[in-house]
């Protein structure tokens, strides 16, 4: 059985931290008082597109 190696699955899993994190974010957005909970989207969102950001240069990197 061939093993999946580092740089596919790095960049996968960065990836799918980013999108969870994003999908997360923007549910806090929609359900939330938007002036109460503020601070947790942009941090939410922040933290996603570090993860998403860093996926892609695996992607590029690796």
């Amino acid at each position: 059985m061939n093993a999946i190696s580092i740089q596919t699955w790095m960049p996968l899993l960065f990836l799918a931290i980013g999108v969870y994190h994003g999908v997360t974010a923007w549910k806090v957005y929609q359900h939330t008082d938007k002036k109460k909970n503020m601070p947790l989207f942009k941090a939410k969102a922040r933290v996603a597109g570090f993860f998403i950001v860093v996926a892609l240069l695996l992607f590029i990197f690796l």
